[in-house]
C-alpha cells in the first residue's frame, strides 16, 4: 500500500484524490489501507497537497472540524486552486455555514470549473440558509449549464419534493430521461395532458385522439396546449404567453402534467422551466380562492329549514365510470327533492372546486354527494379527502367528524341490458334505495349531511401504476411506496412496479434493496430491459462491477441495439476497469452507427481516448461532442493547439485568425495549420504549410510539430469521416514514433560508450524551445564544451516550428553515443548505461526532486545546483553531495556594446513575487508585515530565522523563504526604485511579470523581457540595474548586469550568501535611504572582472574534471 502512496506524488490533487480512494478500495485489507492513507498523509505536515487530501478523507468520515483546519493549512501554505476552495465550500455548507459557503462560492467564481459546478455549490449554500428560492434559481441554472451531470438532478428533485411541486418533478424527470438515459429513470409511458411548444408536435399527437387518466377515476381525451398558440381544435388548445397565468388561475381547465420542449433546444428547456413557475403560481392562486371562498363559506349561519323540499347537491366528473349512474340518480330523486349535478365545464376542464363551494355557500344544500370529487370543506363538517391534499384542510380536523355514507360504485355503474337509463333491473332497484336512504340522510334543523361514494379501482395496471408514479413524483413517498407495494400483491409479474420501486432504492442508496428486487423482476421476466438496465446499476453501487458487467452483457445478448445499455458498458469499463478493454470502444462505435447526435457518446469517447493517450482521436471527440451540444455555455473547452485542417480553405480561414498555441507558462507559439493540397498563393502566412506528399511520410521526419487537432466541419458528414480517418493516422504515427523511441531505450540502456575518437570525449546536450532560461542554458553549455576541443551534439529545432520528440531524443543518443549527457533541470539517469556520465545542473525546484521522491541515481551521475535550498530537495531525492554550481552567462553574447559614461537609465529585470502571495491567508499576512518592517529597517532575516516564523503559524517554511519572504526584498526594493524615479538624474524602467498591477511600479513598467539579445539591448542602456535577491549574490542577472558592463545594485543579504560577494564589484544597500545614495557612486573595480568568473567555459571544465575525462580529452 504504502508503495501505491508514493507513486501518487506526481499527479494533481483531484487525481490524487481519486487515485487514493481507489487504492483504498481495491487494497486486500480497506481498513488498513484507510489507515496506511492516514499515516502517510500525516508524515509531511508541511505539505499543502497533503494537508488538501487529508483534509477531504476528514470531510468523508464526518469530521468537518478537522476537514476545515487542514484546508484552512493547504491555502496558507500557498495551494490556492479550484479543488482546495471547492472542498472548503464543502464543508462550510457540512457545518451548517451557508454565509460562509456563499462567500467561498465568490473566490470560486475566478477560476475555471466544470459547467454548472459554481451553481450547484452556490444553490447547497443557499439550501443551509433554507433560502428555497435561490436555491431552486441556483440549482435551476446548474442543470441548464450542465444537463449531462447528475448531481443538480438530485438536488432539484429534492427540492422540488420540498415544495410540493410534482410538475417540476415531473419536468425533471424528463429531463433527466433525456440527458441521462443510464440513470435509469422510468420512463413516462402513459399518455398526459401535455404542453407543447411546437404547434405541428401538438397536432400530430391531439391527432390521435388518446385518453388520459382524470384525476377522480375517469379517462378523458387528451389536451395538448400549444405555448404561443391560438385557437381551439379538437384535443388542441393555443395560449399566448402572457396568458399563461390567468388561462389556469381562473378557470377549471384541466392543467397540464408533462411539457415537452425540444430538449435539444437549451432556450426551451429554460423556457419549460418558467412555464412550470407560471403553472404552479396559478395553482397556487387557485388554491387561495378555494380557501377564501372557504372561509366565507363557513362564516355564514346555515338557512336550512325543515319544511322546505329536501335540497341534494352532487358532484360528479363526466368521466367517472358512475356517472351515468348519477345521472338515473338525479332523475330520480328531483320528483321529491330539488337537486344541483355538478360535473365539469367542458371536455377539457376538471371539477372546479371554487364554482362547487360557491353553490353550497348559496344554495345551503341538506345532503352533499360525491363520487371521488374533489376536497370539500362544509360548515359543519369536513369532508375526507380522495385525491389531493390542501393545508387548511388539516387545520379543520378539530371540527365534528363527518358523517359519511358509503356506497359501492359497481352499483352505478352501467352494466348495459333492459332498465332505467341502461342500468340493469338490479342496479336499478339499488339506486331507487339508494335514492330514498339519501331522502331519509336529510337532518332536521340546521344541519347538513355529507355523503361520500368510493369507487372500488377497476382500471388496468397501467394506469394504477402511472397514478401512484405521479404520488412517488408529487413528494408522497410513503403513500406511492404503499400503492406500489399493494399493485405489486395483485400483480406480481409486473415488472415496471418492481422497476419504480427499485430506482427508489437507488436513489436512497439502498443498493441492496433494490437489487433483490430487481432480481424477483428478471426472475419473473428474463428479458424485462429496464430491470436489466436497474440491476447493472445496484450492482455498481454495491461495488460488485464483474456482476453489473454480467448483467449489461444479458442485456446485450437480446437487445444488442439497446442504447442505454450499451452506453452503460462502455461506462462501466471506464469507470472501474483497467486497463479499459478494446471492447468499449467497440460499443462506442456501435452506438455512434445508432446514434451519431447523443452528446453523451462522444463524452464516452473523450473518457476512452483520453485514458488510451489518442490525443487526436480525443480532441475530434470532443469537437463533435461540442457541435451537439446547443448551449454554448454548455460546451467543453478545447484547447488551441496545432491543426491539420480537412480542406485549403479551413486552413486559411483558420491561418488568418493568428492564435497563439500556449506550450508552457511563458511560451505561446502560432498555431500552425497544416492541411493536405497545393500551395496556396500570396497568403504571406508562415503558419499555413501545405503538404504535397503522403501525410504518413511528411509527419514521419524528425524535429518536426506534429498536430494535435484536426479542424473539420462537424455539421459535414464527409468531412467529420475523413477528420476521424486522419485523427486516427496521427494517433498511429505518434504511438509508433513512441514505440520505436522505446526500442531504442532499451538497447541503449544496455550499450556502454565507444571508444572516443582521436581523444575526444563526446558531449550530448537536448533542449526545447518550449523553454525559457533553460535552453540558452543548454546552447552556453554545449557550446562551451566545444571551446575547450570536445565533440559535442546539440538537439533542439532549429526554429518556432521544430520541437523534438522522444524518436528525435532516443535517436540522437544511440546516433551520437556521448560519452557525457548535460541536462538543465532533467534527471534521466535511469536511461543510461552505467559507463556512461550523465552531468544535471538543477536551477529550479522540478517535480522530480521538490516531492521528496528518490531518484535512481548511479555512480557516474554529477548533480549541480545553483542555491542551497535545492541541495536540501537533491539529498531528499538520494544524492548525497550535490555541487554549488551558480549560474553562468554567455560572455559571447552578454557583452559591453557602450560605455557606461553613456548611459543614463537605471533598469531592473525579473518578476514580481506578489503572485505567489495568498490574500486570504491571515497567518501570511502577518508574516509579510512582519518581513516588510525588517527589510525597511535594514535588517536581513536568516533562512531560519524564516523556518522558525512560518512553523509558529503553522505555514510551510519552504513555501514562506522561497515565495513569500522575496516578496519584502525584491518588490518593496522595486517600489522603492520607483519611488525615488522622480528626484533621479536617470530614467527607471521596470520589466518582467506582475509588474503591472503595483500602483507603485505600473507607470515605469515597460513589459516582459525576452531573454537574449533583448536582454542584452535593455542592459547596455543602463548605468545601474537593480537586483534584489534573498540570501543571494552570485545570480544570473547579476552576473549578465556586469557582462553587459552595467553596475549591479544588490540588497545586502551578504552574511547568509555563498561566497564570493564581490564587495568590491557592486553597490550594496539596506534600507531605502541607501539605495538613494547609491546611484552616485561606483565600485572600485569594473563589474565585468565578476563575469568572468561565471563563464560556460569554467563549467565545462569542471565537468570534465569532476567525471575525470578532462586528462583524456
Amino acid at each position: 500500500m504504502n508503495k501505491q502512496l508514493s507513486s501518487l506524488l506526481q499527479l494533481d490533487a483531484q487525481q490524487l484524490q481519486q487515485a487514493l480512494q481507489q487504492a483504498i478500495a481495491q487494497d486486500p485489507d480497506p481498513q488498513q489501507a484507510a489507515q496506511d492513507v492516514t499515516a502517510w498523509l500525516c508524515r509531511d505536515a508541511q505539505d499543502a497537497q497533503k494537508q488538501y487530501l487529508l483534509g477531504w478523507q476528514k470531510f468523508h468520515q464526518g469530521d468537518f472540524n478537522g476537514a476545515l483546519y487542514l484546508v484552512e493549512q493547504s491555502m496558507a501554505w500557498g495551494a490556492v486552486y479550484p479543488d482546495i476552495l471547492r472542498l472548503k465550500v464543502l464543508v462550510y455548507i457540512a457545518l451548517g455555514q451557508g454565509k460562509k459557503a456563499l462567500e467561498q462560492c465568490q473566490l470560486l467564481s475566478k477560476y475555471p470549473l466544470p459547467a454548472g459546478m459554481l451553481n450547484l455549490l452556490t444553490a447547497y449554500g443557499y439550501l443551509v440558509l433554507n433560502q428555497l428560492d435561490s436555491t431552486e434559481d441556483a440549482a435551476r441554472q446548474a442543470l441548464l449549464q450542465a444537463p449531462r451531470w447528475s448531481p443538480p438532478y438530485v438536488l432539484m428533485l429534492q427540492l422540488s419534493e420540498k415544495l410540493q411541486k410534482p410538475l417540476l418533478t415531473q419536468y425533471i424527470q424528463a429531463m433527466l430521461r433525456h440527458f441521462l438515459p443510464h440513470v435509469g429513470t422510468v420512463p413516462a409511458t402513459e399518455p398526459a395532458d401535455t404542453l407543447f411548444f411546437d404547434q405541428q408536435q401538438a397536432r400530430q399527437v391531439a391527432a390521435q385522439a388518446l385518453l388520459v387518466n382524470t384525476p377522480y377515476g375517469g379517462r378523458a381525451r387528451q389536451l395538448c396546449v400549444v405555448l404561443g398558440g391560438e385557437g381551439e381544435e379538437p384535443g388542441l388548445l393555443g395560449v399566448k404567453e402572457s396568458e399563461l397565468l390567468s388561462r389556469w388561475s381562473e378557470s377549471a381547465l384541466r392543467m397540464p402534467s408533462r411539457i415537452e420542449p425540444d430538449w435539444d433546444n437549451p432556450a426551451q428547456i429554460e423556457q419549460g422551466f418558467w412555464v412550470v413557475r407560471q403553472l404552479f403560481a396559478a395553482q397556487h392562486l387557485r388554491d387561495k380562492r378555494e380557501q377564501e371562498i372557504t372561509q366565507r363559506m363557513l362564516a355564514v349561519a346555515p338557512r336550512c329549514a325543515p319544511d322546505e323540499p329536501p335540497r341534494l347537491l352532487l358532484i360528479c366528473a363526466r368521466q367517472h365510470p358512475s356517472y351515468a349512474g348519477v345521472v338515473g340518480l338525479v332523475q330520480m330523486l328531483e320528483a321529491q327533492a330539488q337537486v344541483v349535478l355538478c360535473d365539469e365545464a367542458s371536455d377539457y376542464a376538471q371539477l372546479d372546486v371554487c364554482h362547487i363551494l360557491e353553490q353550497i355557500n348559496q344554495w345551503q344544500p341538506h345532503v352533499v354527494v360525491w363520487w371521488e370529487g374533489p376536497v370539500l370543506a362544509l360548515p359543519s363538517r369536513l369532508i375526507i379527502p380522495m385525491e389531493k391534499q390542501q393545508s387548511w384542510i388539516a387545520a379543520q380536523r378539530t371540527q365534528q367528524p363527518e358523517q359519511v355514507v358509503l356506497l359501492p360504485a359497481q352499483a352505478l355503474q352501467p352494466q348495459g341490458g333492459e332498465g332505467y337509463q341502461g342500468l340493469h333491473p338490479e342496479q336499478t332497484e339499488v339506486l331507487q334505495r339508494f335514492a330514498q336512504w339519501l331522502l331519509s340522510q336529510v337532518p332536521s334543523g340546521e344541519q347538513e349531511a355529507a355523503v361520500a361514494t368510493h369507487g372500488v379501482m377497476q382500471a388496468e395496471h397501467q394506469q394504477q401504476l402511472a397514478v401512484s408514479y405521479q404520488t412517488l413524483l408529487a413528494g408522497q413517498v410513503e403513500q406511492a411506496v404503499g400503492e406500489l407495494e399493494a399493485l405489486l400483491r395483485l400483480y406480481p409479474q409486473q415488472g415496471e412496479i418492481q422497476a419504480i420501486l427499485a430506482n427508489l432504492a437507488l436513489a436512497q442508496k439502498k443498493p441492496e434493496e433494490a437489487r433483490n428486487r430487481l432480481l424477483q423482476a428478471v426472475a419473473a421476466n428474463p428479458r424485462h430491459e429496464l430491470c436489466l438496465e436497474l440491476l447493472a446499476q445496484a450492482y455498481v453501487q454495491m461495488g460488485q462491477i464483474t456482476e453489473a458487467e454480467a448483467v449489461l452483457k444479458r442485456l446485450l445478448a437480446f437487445a444488442p441495439d439497446h442504447q442505454a445499455g450499451l452506453l452503460a458498458l462502455a461506462n462501466l469499463y471506464l469507470d472501474h476497469v483497467k486497463p479499459v478493454p478494446e471492447v468499449c470502444l467497440a460499443h462506442l462505435n456501435h452506438l455512434l452507427r445508432l446514434n451519431r447526435q447523443e452528446p453523451s457518446i462522444y463524452a464516452a469517447l473523450v473518457c476512452y481516448w483520453a485514458m488510451t493517450e489518442d490525443d487526436v482521436q480525443k480532441n475530434w471527440a470532443m469537437q463533435m461532442m461540442n457541435h451537439f451540444v446547443h448551449d454554448p455555455s454548455k460546451r467543453v473547452h478545447v484547447a488551441t493547439e496545432d491543426l491539420f485542417c480537412v480542406t485549403p480553405e479551413l486552413a486559411l480561414a483558420q491561418a488568418h485568425k493568428g492564435l497563439l498555441v500556449k506550450h508552457t507558462a511563458a511560451i505561446a507559439l502560432p498555431q500552425i495549420c497544416y492541411y493536405q493540397g497545393e500551395a496556396l498563393d500570396d497568403h504571406g502566412l508562415e503558419n499555413l504549410i501545405a503538404i504535397q506528399e503522403k501525410v504518413s511520410h511528411y509527419f514521419s521526419v524528425p524535429l518536426i510539430r506534429r498536430p494535435t487537432q484536426v479542424l473539420f466541419d462537424p455539421a459535414n458528414p464527409e468531412q467529420v469521416a475523413t477528420a476521424k480517418q486522419y485523427a486516427e493516422l496521427f494517433d498511429l504515427i505518434n504511438k509508433a514514433r513512441q514505440k520505436r523511441a522505446n526500442a531504442i531505450l532499451e538497447r541503449y540502456r544496455q550499450t556502454p560508450p565507444g571508444p572516443m575518437l582521436n581523444g575526444r570525449v563526446r558531449v550530448l546536450a537536448t533542449a526545447s524551445r518550449m523553454t525559457t532560461v533553460m535552453r540558452y542554458s543548454s546552447a552556453g553549455l554545449i557550446q562551451a564544451f566545444k571551446k575547450i576541443g570536445c565533440d559535442v551534439r546539440f538537439l533542439m529545432g532549429r526554429n518556432n516550428r521544430e520541437d523534438a520528440d522522444a524518436l528525435d531524443i532516443m535517436t540522437a543518443h544511440h546516433d551520437f553515443d556521448p560519452h557525457l549527457v548535460v541536462s538543465i533541470n532533467w534527471a534521466v539517469s535511469g536511461y543510461y548505461h552505467p559507463e556512461r556520465w550523465n552531468a544535471v545542473w538543477y536551477q529550479d525546484p522540478m517535480p522530480d526532486i521538490n516531492k521528496g521522491k528518490k531518484q535512481p541515481w548511479r555512480e557516474r551521475d554529477l548533480v549541480y545546483s545553483v542555491l542551497p535550498y535545492l541541495d536540501e530537495m537533491i539529498i531528499k531525492s538520494g544524492y548525497k553531495n550535490p555541487r554549488r554550481q551558480s549560474f553562468c552567462v554567455d560572455l559571447d553574447l552578454y557583452k559591453r556594446h557602450k560605455s557606461v559614461e553613456k548611459r543614463h537609465k537605471i533598469i531592473f529585470v525579473g518578476s514580481a513575487y506578489a503572485r505567489h502571495l495568498t490574500p486570504t491567508s491571515d497567518a501570511e499576512r502577518g508574516l509579510v508585515e512582519q518581513f516588510v518592517q525588517a527589510s525597511e529597517a535594514g535588517e536581513a532575516l536568516s533562512p531560519a530565522q524564516i523556518n522558525q516564523m512560518a512553523e509558529q503559524v503553522h505555514l510551510s517554511p519552504l513555501f514562506i523563504r522561497e515565495y513569500v519572504y522575496p516578496f519584502a526584498v525584491r518588490d518593496l526594493s522595486v517600489r522603492w526604485l520607483c519611488e525615488l524615479a522622480p528626484e533621479l538624474p536617470y530614467a527607471v524602467e521596470v520589466y518582467g511579470y506582475g509588474w503591472e498591477n503595483d500602483p507603485v511600479v505600473a507607470p515605469y513598467y515597460k513589459g516582459v523581457a525576452q531573454q537574449g539579445m533583448h536582454l542584452v539591448q535593455i542592459y547596455n542602456e543602463a548605468k545601474y540595474a537593480l537586483s534584489p535577491q534573498a540570501h543571494l549574490v552570485n545570480s544570473q542577472r547579476t552576473v549578465e548586469i556586469a557582462a553587459c558592463g552595467a553596475i549591479p545594485v544588490l540588497n545586502d543579504h551578504r552574511q547568509f550568501a555563498d561566497l564570493p560577494h564581490w564587495d568590491e564589484h557592486m553597490l550594496f544597500y539596506k534600507t531605502k535611504a541607501d539605495m538613494r545614495q547609491l546611484f552616485s557612486q561606483s565600485p572600485l573595480h569594473d563589474p565585468y572582472e565578476m563575469a568572468l568568473s561565471y563563464s560556460y567555459e569554467s563549467f565545462a571544465q569542471r565537468i570534465l574534471e569532476d567525471a575525470g575525462l578532462a586528462s583524456v580529452r
